[in-house]
């Protein structure tokens, strides 16, 4: 399972807008781990001072649990959610001027009713910046995607986006 997922969690990453958005870069996907780095060169990322933007370093670890949190589908290219609502923790919000950030999500617990993980970002010098404790609750019914859907839908947006 660790290499279907291994590689699901690639396509996920390079379909992901938010990925591209952001500059995310999928550096580790392992079932138990996910670890996403971005350097900031997109606006978003940063302020004008050149500081980390504390809700960029709160979508990091968003997109990092959110990968970890999905499995493999039944079909080549499809991966399902299990898990729907959430209810996050914030530690230890920090600022940093770091040339790099990077999320690492772990699992704390993977229940049949829920699931908690621990989402840590780090700059490049390894200060804590952010940690994030989050609960998902499991959902009568997993979410099925596909992530040849998920391009195509990217593609239409980009395409409908009016800004150069």
């Amino acid at each position: 399972m660790s290499q279907s997922w291994t590689a699901l969690a690639r396509e996920l990453s390079e379909a992901s807008p938010f990925c591209r958005a952001f500059g995310h870069e999928l550096v580790v996907a392992e079932p138990d781990r996910v670890v996403f780095r971005t350097s900031g060169q997109t606006e978003i990322c940063r302020q004008t001072t050149g500081q980390w933007v504390g809700e960029a370093l709160e979508v990091l670890a968003s997109i990092t649990a959110g990968v970890l949190l999905t499995t493999p589908g039944d079909e080549p290219g499809t991966f399902s959610a299990p898990y729907g609502a959430t209810v996050r923790t914030l530690y230890h919000l920090r600022p940093s001027s770091s040339a790099w950030v990077e999320g690492e999500a772990r699992w704390v617990r993977r229940g049949k009713s829920q699931a908690v993980i621990e989402t840590v970002v780090c700059d490049a010098e390894g200060r804590e910046l952010l940690r994030v404790l989050s609960q998902h609750a499991a959902i009568p019914e997993p979410l099925l995607f596909s992530v040849k859907e998920s391009r195509l839908q990217a593609r239409s947006a980009n395409r409908r986006d009016p800004s150069p």
